[in-house]
């Protein structure tokens, strides 16, 4: 798997012309994190970035 810096998505984003409006990184609950194997063993760094983005414009 390729990660890639921030930077990288957001300058594709504004590069094609939107606005980006939101950034989140969704984290399981602190309960999974305590009590679930395979989240405590997966989750050493946030798995999901969603960007909202608005066309400029």
């Amino acid at each position: 798997m390729n990660f890639r810096p921030l930077e990288f998505y957001s300058q594709a984003i504004t590069d094609a012309g939107f606005l980006i409006s939101g950034l989140s990184e969704p984290h399981p609950p602190a309960e999974w994190l305590r009590e679930v194997a395979w989240w405590k063993k997966n989750f050493v760094r946030p798995l999901f970035l969603l960007i909202s983005a608005e066309l400029r414009p």
